[in-house]
């Protein structure tokens, strides 16, 4: 469990091609302070295990599934992520309940500067639309994000400066593949029409 607020940004060391599988290698200070063998951390908001690490790197292997559902088959040696590490108790839940279970990749289609305010467009799929709310979270790359906009096959999001100086996102270009994962409260109601909880009280109540 996470909660899409990115702890630091990594850098991909080394990329090795497995059978059905690539094990990175990444660099990270904050993210495995405290770590162990078998912890998870969240690279671009996919949910991986640790198998090995040491004061300034950790590795994972990225398996078939993960590779064809997310952006992590696109990285390559000096890739940029995104990194956060898996909530323990007592942590603060500064962003929302993210699992770290991507369901498709988005794609970036349109980067506007106004001001000190960045607007990200980002394609979704079909599938995923319905999880799209007008002032409802997403994650983004592992970042838990407001939407401000939905149209018809897109979102809008506004990215504050302090976002932008400390993820990925400054290095965002049209066309570059993101990954998504859906509220999973909005998703939950979504998928259960006899719950009494609505989308709208989950609003009110300020999530």
């Amino acid at each position: 469990m996470f909660t899409g607020l990115v702890q630091e940004v990594g850098k991909v060391l080394n990329r090795v091609n497995l059978h059905n599988a690539v094990r990175l290698t990444i660099s990270a200070s904050k993210v495995i302070q405290n770590c162990n063998t078998g912890d998870s951390i969240a690279i671009n908001g996919v949910c991986q295990t640790v198998t090995l690490f040491d004061k300034t790197s950790f590795s994972v292997d990225v398996l078939s599934e993960s590779l064809r559902k997310t952006n992590l088959k696109t990285l390559k040696i000096g890739s940029i992520v995104n990194l956060e590490s898996s909530l323990t108790v007592g942590d603060k839940i500064g962003g929302h309940f993210v699992l770290g279970h991507v369901q498709d990749t988005g794609t970036v289609v349109k980067i506007i500067k106004s001001g000190i305010n960045t607007f990200l467009e980002i394609k979704v799929s079909k599938n995923l639309m319905e999880y799209m709310l007008a002032e409802g979270s997403v994650c983004i790359d592992g970042l838990s994000l407001t939407i401000s906009r939905i149209y018809f096959d897109s979102i809008q999001i506004n990215i504050i400066p302090h976002t932008l100086l400390n993820t990925k996102v400054a290095n965002y270009k049209v066309g570059d593949l993101v990954n998504i994962e859906p509220d999973i409260l909005i998703k939950g109601i979504k998928n259960n029409h006899q719950s009494s909880l609505t989308v709208e009280k989950l609003l009110s109540w300020g999530y």
